[in-house]
C-alpha cells in the first residue's frame, strides 16, 4: 500500500484494536497462529484476512468473531465503501 493509497479500514481497525489493548503484533500473531509479517500484512492493508484468521484474530483479541466483523463493516460505510461480501444476503440467480 503506498502513502497515497485509500487506508485500508479491516487494517486501521485491526491496529487500533491491538494497540488499545496493548497487544505487540508479535504476541497477536503468537496468539492466532499467523506470522508476524502476515499479521502487519494484514495491519497495513496488503492482504484482508480469510475467515478462518477473522476468527481466530477475534479470540485473541477477546472481541466475539461477529462483532468484529460488524466493526469492519461499520468502516466500510463510513469511507463510502461496500459491505463484505459475507454480509450481504446472497443476490437470486
Amino acid at each position: 500500500m503506498s502513502k497515497n493509497s485509500p487506508p485500508c479500514p479491516f487494517g486501521e481497525l485491526l491496529l487500533t484494536l491491538r494497540k488499545e489493548r496493548g497487544i505487540s503484533q508479535y504476541a497477536l500473531s503468537r496468539g492466532c497462529g499467523i506470522s508476524e509479517r502476515y499479521l502487519s500484512y494484514l495491519e497495513h492493508g496488503v492482504f484482508e484476512p480469510r475467515a478462518r484468521t477473522l476468527i481466530r484474530l477475534a479470540d485473541a483479541l477477546a472481541i466475539p468473531p461477529g462483532e468484529l466483523f460488524a466493526l469492519y463493516a461499520e468502516r466500510l460505510r463510513a469511507q463510502g465503501l461496500e459491505e463484505p461480501e459475507q454480509a450481504r444476503s446472497p443476490r437470486p440467480r
